[in-house]
């Protein structure tokens, strides 16, 4: 939102879950930490974060924010203990509609590796001046900082929308650790 906090999501798809059944969509959206030691999910894994299937030719994964909202970044925790550089080449987007439909020109690219990224949209909130960054004191640095293309002020979009574009390459995976916005 415009106001420094984060919206809670009201739900999460991806395209395929990982097979284990461990990492579904909504462990993007429960802020826990992506190497945890003391939460245990699944398999005694201490990971939360969600995984697309290995055999996904299309990954996507869609974070519902439940009504169309002013959103000024996106930050988005990759996955904590290996396999960082899996997002690249990926995009993000703001969408009104379901499934990356009503975009609203906000497609930004994930072009390097990185542990957190932060996609700034300023123009959303009203005088179009970003909110702060917050800090995240368990956050890995460096982090990459991404500002998207300027808006009309007060664009709404109900759905964040992480996909890569075709054509996909062999072993193109989601495997992330939260996506707030």
């Amino acid at each position: 939102g415009c106001n420094g906090s984060y919206v809670v999501p009201v739900g999460a798809i991806m395209s395929s879950n990982h097979g284990s059944g461990c990492f579904p969509a909504d462990r993007c959206i429960d802020t826990e930490q992506t190497n945890s030691t003391t939460v245990r999910h699944c398999a005694n894994s201490p990971l939360s974060m969600c995984h697309s299937d290995l055999s996904d030719t299309s990954p996507w994964l869609q974070i519902d924010l439940g009504v169309p909202t002013a959103i000024s970044r996106v930050l988005v925790l990759n996955r904590g203990d290996c396999c960082q550089s899996r997002i690249v080449g990926f995009q993000l987007g703001l969408y009104r509609g379901a499934n990356g439909t009503q975009g609203i020109g906000a497609l930004q690219p994930f072009t390097a590796t990185a542990p957190t990224y932060t996609f700034r949209f300023p123009s959303q909130c009203p005088g179009g001046v970003p909110t702060p960054t917050p800090t995240m004191t368990t956050a890995p640095a460096p982090s990459a900082v991404v500002s998207a293309p300027t808006m009309p002020p007060g664009t709404l979009a109900r759905y964040v929308f992480i996909y890569h574009p075709a054509p996909v390459p062999p072993n193109s995976i989601i495997n992330l650790g939260d996506v707030m916005a």
